[in-house]
């Protein structure tokens, strides 16, 4: 039988996991909701066709 999901048991999986678990955590302490900030960055992208937001634009997703 063939595995058709890989979960953390790759590497790939693994980091891309502790890279949301940072974002959302971070999110979390500073008193943003997750899930919004995640829609609005998404959103963001989206609106860039599907690219990465300018600089400028990140910048407002940053915490600090």
């Amino acid at each position: 039988m063939r595995k058709n999901c890989y979960g953390s048991g790759s590497v790939w999986a693994a980091e891309l996991a502790s890279r949301i678990w940072t974002i959302t955590a971070t999110a979390q302490l500073i008193g943003i909701n997750p899930l919004t900030y995640l829609i609005a960055y998404l959103d963001t992208c989206a609106t860039a066709g599907g690219k990465p937001p300018s600089e400028t634009v990140l910048e407002t997703f940053l915490p600090w």
